[in-house]
């Protein structure tokens, strides 16, 4: 596999991804011309994004909304866990009684997480943010329902960053993958910084200083410099 560690608080957290899988990512990637400099994952990304624009938020649930599949993503100080659930937009577009069951799993999965996990914290979240590809007329009543003890709200990727063209509310809030990735290299206080295969290019002579990047003035633009692979791990 290939793998990084991070520290989250007083402790040290790995984090490890399939061989295979980042293979495809990069090989896919190369197949379009591009040079791969990293490999991160979408749930660090996530945090990444969540922490810069809601540093006050200690303890916070946080539901990613894929494709195919989603994340919830639980944070609490020094903690980090992600529980990956079957069901994404795909099972969304089925219509009510599809977002009926999506909130239900979730229910299910916080319940197990704090019934194991009971010792870590005085006391659980009770934020709920929303993220990626989800309709809220579709999703947030049922949402509502299951988790009556929440208040549920959408993750707002651009809450603390101002675009050089002024207001972001035209662009989608699906980019919060792609903000967390380019937040890495910016060193805000709380984010994280991972790159599976950061040891493969050190050897290969081929992981770019990144220093100067930090540099640009324009967040979008760096991110067009860098190409940096999220994989839905």
């Amino acid at each position: 596999c290939f793998w990084d560690t991070v520290m989250l608080g007083p402790q040290l957290t790995f984090i490890a991804a399939k061989k295979e899988v980042v293979e495809k990512y990069i090989s896919q990637a190369k197949a379009l011309g591009f040079n791969v400099q990293g490999v991160s994952t979408s749930q660090i990304a996530l945090f990444n994004v969540f922490i810069f624009n809601y540093p006050e938020e200690l303890k916070v649930i946080i539901l990613n909304i894929r494709s195919n599949a989603s994340d919830l993503l639980i944070s609490e100080p020094g903690v980090l866990r992600n529980y990956p659930l079957p069901m994404g937009k795909a099972e969304l577009a089925r219509g009510e009684e599809a977002a009926e069951r999506i909130s239900a799993e979730v229910r299910r999965v916080i319940d197990a997480h704090y019934f194991q996990h009971s010792g870590t914290t005085k006391a659980a979240p009770n934020h709920l943010y929303l993220s990626g590809q989800y309709s809220p007329v579709i999703l947030i009543p049922p949402l509502k329902k299951a988790l009556s003890d929440f208040e549920i709200k959408a993750l707002d990727p651009f809450k603390k960053i101002t675009l050089a063209s002024g207001s972001a509310q035209n662009l989608p809030l699906g980019l919060s993958l792609s903000l967390g990735l380019g937040l890495q290299y910016f060193s805000a206080p709380g984010t994280l910084k991972v790159n599976l295969v950061k040891d493969i290019m050190k050897k290969k002579g081929r992981l770019a200083n990144f220093e100067s990047l930090k540099k640009a003035g324009k967040f979008l633009v760096i991110l067009g410099f860098i190409f940096f692979l999220v994989s839905d791990i």
